[in-house]
């Protein structure tokens, strides 16, 4: 909390004759509650007794809770026998109910003259919270809640009442205008303050209760994880604790895993991730496929009419689309075009989405990662450079670019590389850069380069796969170079699928972990008499077709998709049921589970594609 609404809620507390409760006003999940819960009684050295307005049905709900939260505070008054019958005698807890919590026999009330008052009032040390006032029931009105606090709490008696509310969602509940909202509010509440979530300042309480080894790693990264929450500019502590949890998830398989300088990256991956997750751009469920936008690895500089112009006060960005691709979206407002600091890792993706943690995937895919940036050649670095022109001086894009046509003349780039830079120079040609080199010499030595290149490395996309299409209907020169580059590439992408098929049918038979994605590779681009294989190969015993059941049900929605236009692997999926159902006639337990499964494809895929078999 800021410290002037600090000041502002001191200075209510410490005035003797205000007849009226303060209204704390802030966001859902900016951790209003956690302050008032943690930090409250320690900075006004007040007692709170806290309440919540939360689904209350009555009015009397309330005090009902402020009975019960005193009864529980006062200890010294447990002892005293008045006490108790005091709480139990009062309208708003059951006779029946405080003989039981005390043993004590309310019908002797009378008897022990006892005053309510006594007990039931707030001394001058404590201060009554009630929270959540948006959240109360549609059955009571803010008038008649208002005008209750007045009455039984603030005017008559002088207590102090803080109100804790998000005022937004409040005015949006009521039926009546914000003007006659204002009118009921000004009979009952002397200030409104707003609260702002001080990330900072209450950092050190954050990561209190979590084990040694994430409290210990929290720390030492504390000026780092506070950066990168003001540059997202996260106040939401709901995200900022569910971040917290899947670090300790991950400490607790290894807790130096992210300890070192270079896992920055992934620490900020995971906050990204669970940040998309937060706001609902992510889903939970399993069988869906995984968004494209998320396993962007670079940012995108152009897409559907995002321009940027060159003018005297250098680059200068036009007008915005009224839609962005949520590939931008996601660019905008992560990545970062020096450089590299997002990586995608299927591993944390399930982590975050799906409670899911698979440690030895995640080992696998950072030591990927980080084999891949180990060493950047000098002609990678160019063409990284290069991609960052909007930071380059003059003269230095000049002499990276006359570097860069060096290398390309000394075969240093492959066919990726080489799509790099068309997609790099077509993207600064649309806003009249100029370049050293004439577009016309450039592509001639980028499709002479192409068509002399073999596969040399491990399939990967270029940086502007997202615009390809576009960029093909504004250049015939770059949509010959993609036309020849990708004939080189689908036969390695063809040998990439052999041989994925070969060792999915491997795992199937051998009752290993299997992917829904290696399912749908197969049946999406195997000839019948590998179909068939698989489908024989999944029926082989009780075991296997357990094992192959949940993942291949997963893969249907991603060939529906694929499949939707595609005759071939309609087709195939048909004969890949039909299989299996041939192979398990006489098996009782199979038949079953076949029968199952043939029911999924019928309503996830063949309903679709009023598809018959």
């Amino acid at each position: 909390m800021k410290k002037n609404t600090i000041n502002i809620i001191r200075r209510y507390l410490d005035a003797e004759h205000i007849p009226y409760a303060l209204l704390i006003d802030g966001s859902w999940g900016t951790g209003k509650t956690w302050f008032l819960k943690n930090r409250f009684e320690s900075l006004f050295k007040k007692k709170i007794i806290y309440t919540s307005a939360n689904g209350i049905n009555s009015l009397d709900d309330i005090s009902q809770q402020v009975l019960y939260r005193k009864l529980f505070l006062k200890s010294k008054l447990v002892k005293d026998p008045r006490a108790k019958l005091a709480w139990g005698i009062t309208k708003q807890v059951g006779k029946a109910l405080i003989e039981k919590a005390t043993g004590y026999n309310t019908d002797d009330a009378k008897k022990l003259g006892v005053d309510l008052n006594d007990f039931a009032s707030l001394s001058k040390d404590e201060v009554l919270i009630i929270d959540d006032i948006e959240r109360m029931h549609k059955n009571i009105s803010t008038e008649e809640l208002l005008g209750y606090i007045s009455t039984n709490f603030t005017e008559e008696n002088k207590f102090k009442v803080i109100l804790v509310a998000d005022e937004a969602q409040l005015i949006k509940k009521l039926d009546k205008s914000k003007e006659s909202y204002l009118n009921i509010k000004e009979k009952t509440i002397w200030q409104t303050v707003q609260y702002q979530v001080d990330i900072p300042l209450i950092y050190d309480a954050l990561i209190k209760p979590y084990n040694a080894n994430t409290k210990s790693l929290l720390s030492a990264k504390k000026e780092y994880l506070l950066s990168l929450f003001e540059k997202y500019k996260i106040t939401n502590l709901r995200w900022i604790l569910y971040y917290f949890q899947i670090i300790e998830d991950i400490i607790k398989s290894d807790k130096e895993f992210l300890s070192h300088k270079k896992r920055e990256i992934l620490l900020n991956s995971i906050l990204i991730t669970c940040i998309e997750y937060k706001k609902g751009n992510l889903t939970s469920r399993q069988d869906e496929e995984i968004p494209k936008y998320i396993q962007i690895k670079h940012p995108v500089i152009r897409i559907s009419g995002d321009l940027f112009s060159f003018g005297e006060q250098g680059f200068e960005k036009e007008e915005e689309p009224k839609e962005h691709s949520k590939e931008e979206i996601f660019s905008n407002e992560y990545l970062n075009s020096k450089e590299p600091d997002y990586q995608y890792f299927e591993s944390i993706y399930k982590l975050t989405c799906f409670g899911l943690l698979d440690f030895s995937q995640l080992k696998k895919e950072i030591k990927t990662y980080e084999k891949s940036i180990r060493k950047r050649e000098d002609w990678q670095v160019t063409v990284d450079s290069l991609t960052n022109l909007l930071h380059l001086e003059e003269d230095k894009f000049i002499e990276e670019w006359e570097k860069m046509i060096a290398y390309l003349n000394d075969d240093k780039y492959d066919i990726y590389d080489l799509r790099n830079i068309a997609g790099l120079h077509h993207t600064y040609a649309r806003v009249g850069i100029t370049f050293p080199t004439s577009p016309t010499d450039l592509y001639k030595t980028l499709m002479r380069k192409t068509k002399a290149s073999s596969q040399r490395k491990q399939y990967r996309e270029d940086k502007y796969f997202h615009i390809r299409d576009e960029f093909e209907d504004e250049s015939i020169k770059y949509k010959d170079l993609m036309t020849q580059s990708q004939k080189i590439e689908s036969d390695f992408v063809l040998n990439n699928i052999k041989d994925a098929i070969k060792d999915t049918i491997e795992k199937v038979k051998t009752c290993q972990i299997i992917n829904p994605s290696e399912i749908s590779t197969l049946i999406l681009n195997s000839d019948k008499k590998t179909v068939k294989l698989l489908a024989e190969t999944a029926v082989r015993n009780n075991k296997t077709i357990n094992n192959f059941e949940s993942p291949f049900n997963k893969s249907v929605n991603t060939l529906r998709a694929a499949a939707h236009d595609n005759e071939k692997a309609k087709n195939n999926l048909a004969y890949f049921i039909k299989s299996m159902e041939n192979k398990t006639k006489r098996e009782n337990i199979l038949k079953f589970i076949v029968k199952r499964m043939r029911k999924t494809v019928e309503e996830k895929a063949f309903k679709y594609w009023n598809y018959h078999t």
